[in-house]
């Protein structure tokens, strides 16, 4: 089964259990003030991960979409988890042998199948609501949490430098962006302004990767330059660009695409 999104997913009541993510506001600057995390903007698909008190697994899309019975890893990472209940923010990517994302073949049946789950946020815990608690906090109890996972489920880790540094690696080595968010920020649904998020203004997502781009996708601090580096060599399927309809312009494989049916 692949990741198709129905045309009107704000129609449809929200599941039971189901919590709205937050959304990032979109700046056209990156956050350069004390107090923020700042980590790469993953590119997948956005999920919310719930495990029940009586074994049941649930994964939502940001819209209240079910996902459930797509990416086996994810739903087999919740269940090995040694708590009797829990729910994940996050974002479902299909990872490259180095670990970063491929949004191209999480459109396929193989990448579906080995997506794993970026858990960035933890919602609430063994019945505790944990939304209240400041972002730091709530990071901390994520990160005992996902040391017992199973493969399909990472901790997306923050980097330790500032915010220009990291969106300028960022965009330097073709990455969609950065998502900063306030450390003292409480967990609210819908868009908020304690997230944002800075898209680099020449990205352009890989539709035409032929092969796994062999990117290690750690920024690291260089002991020259002293600011985050980003090592990465990326194998591209020859594209074009079209324009159609007078939208922005989109890439193209000039060979036949992956399998979307």
């Amino acid at each position: 089964m692949l990741w198709r999104i129905p045309k009107h997913p704000s129609r449809r009541p929200h599941p039971e259990g189901f919590i709205i993510p937050a959304q990032p506001t979109l700046v056209t600057k990156p956050v350069t003030a004390s107090g923020w995390l700042h980590e790469i903007k993953h590119d997948g698909y956005r999920m919310v991960a719930r495990r029940f008190p009586d074994g049941r697994v649930a994964l939502w899309s940001r819209n209240g979409i079910a996902w459930t019975d797509r990416p086996p890893l994810i739903r087999a990472a919740l269940l090995s988890l040694p708590v009797e209940s829990v729910t994940l923010d996050g974002e479902a990517i299909a990872p490259h042998p180095d670990g970063t994302s491929n949004f191209t073949a999480l459109r396929t049946r193989g990448g579906n199948a080995q997506a794993e789950l970026m858990a960035f946020d933890i919602l609430e815990l063994k019945g505790e609501d944990l939304r209240p608690l400041p972002l730091w906090h709530r990071r901390e109890v994520l990160q005992g949490v996902t040391l017992f996972g199973h493969e399909g489920l990472r901790l997306s880790e923050p980097i330790d430098a500032p915010g220009d540094l990291v969106f300028r690696a960022a965009c330097q080595h073709g990455l969609e962006g950065i998502v900063s968010k306030r450390l003292d920020s409480a967990y609210r649904s819908g868009r908020v302004k304690s997230w944002v998020k800075t898209k680099c203004p020449n990205y352009v997502r890989p539709w035409c990767s032929s092969q796994p781009a062999h990117m290690d996708g750690r920024l690291r601090t260089g002991a020259d330059q002293g600011e985050p580096m980003l090592r990465s060599a990326v194998e591209m399927r020859p594209c074009r660009t079209i324009l159609k309809h007078s939208r922005k312009p989109r890439r193209v494989c000039s060979s036949r695409a992956g399998a979307f049916s």
